[in-house]
């Protein structure tokens, strides 16, 4: 599944870059996937969505959540 993919990842290192040059479409809850993932990081590890669609930009603004602890969004 997307949440055991995103999890399974963020567990590699310090600062986890995704890379969404793909992304076509996302819902609210694979947003949350994002999002509870970042603000579980401890010790300075980061999540960073590179290459992010404006529309997941605009959604993250949208909701405040560009805002979450260790998460770091890259537009395109």
């Amino acid at each position: 599944t997307w949440q055991s993919a995103v999890a399974a990842v963020a567990d590699r290192g310090e600062e986890v870059h995704l890379d969404l040059t793909g992304l076509d479409f996302i819902d609210v809850q694979g947003l949350r996937v994002l999002v509870r993932t970042a603000a579980g990081m401890v010790d300075g590890r980061r999540l960073v969505l590179d290459s992010s669609p404006r529309e997941l930009v605009r959604m993250l603004r949208l909701t405040g959540w560009d805002r979450t602890p260790n998460l770091v969004v890259g537009a395109r």
